[in-house]
């Protein structure tokens, strides 16, 4: 939610500041519609009212602890920037602020490695990879999210017939697709996102990689 704030292209991290304060004391005091109206139009497509509120209501006191961190220091502000393949997928470039004399005023850097289609270092990059994966039938690349106690049994070809003998698959991926923005719960190794009554889609940490336990 920082990084959100903090987001933009040719302003100064000096006019940032008092955005970002007047963000976080509205949302530390609980004024949902104040903060909500302060997030960009194309964020709150994504997310709306009821998400945004999941998403205060899963980091108590963050706005707070922001807040007094906030007015401790002057930030430096990160731009970034986004460019969409035309399959969704999403490269994040940023330029830090803070090294901005160093640099060449255009320079940026990819946020992650862009010739990383699938990465599992996080539940929520986790779900978009098997999304992305799915949605390009790329069955040698889901074998990556299947469980280290399922590895053995599912291959490429046997997740391939698997997937043609249960079509509620494809509308259970197809309900996650919707679901991708919104916030997941952690608990340990395992996390958690609602995708509506009664189904929900579980990972599971395992090597260090989040892997896909069920959708159901």
């Amino acid at each position: 939610m920082l990084l959100l704030a903090l987001s933009g292209c040719g302003a100064s991290s000096r006019s940032q500041k008092p955005a970002l304060i007047g963000f976080l004391q509205d949302s530390a005091l609980g004024n949902i519609d104040a903060a909500y109206q302060r997030l960009s139009t194309d964020f709150r497509k994504r997310c709306d009212r009821a998400c945004f509120v999941r998403v205060l209501d899963s980091q108590p006191g963050q706005s707070r602890q922001l807040l007094d961190e906030l007015r401790a220091g002057e930030p430096g502000a990160v731009y970034s920037a986004e460019a969409k393949l035309t399959d969704g997928t999403s490269l994040r470039l940023e330029r830090d602020d803070a090294n901005s004399r160093a640099q060449p005023v255009s320079s940026f850097y990819f946020a992650d490695n862009p010739l990383d289609f699938y990465p599992q270092d996080t539940p929520s990059r986790t779900l978009r990879s098997f999304v992305r994966a799915f949605s390009r039938q790329r069955f040698d690349v889901l074998t990556r999210f299947v469980p280290k106690s399922l590895e053995s049994k599912l291959s490429s070809d046997a997740l391939k017939q698997r997937f043609a003998a249960e079509p509620k698959i494809t509308a259970q991926v197809e309900s996650l697709r919707q679901h991708l923005d919104e916030p997941l719960t952690l608990d340990g190794n395992t996390a958690r996102l609602p995708l509506g009554p009664e189904q929900e889609a579980t990972l599971i940490l395992e090597d260090g990689r989040w892997r896909v336990q069920k959708l159901q």
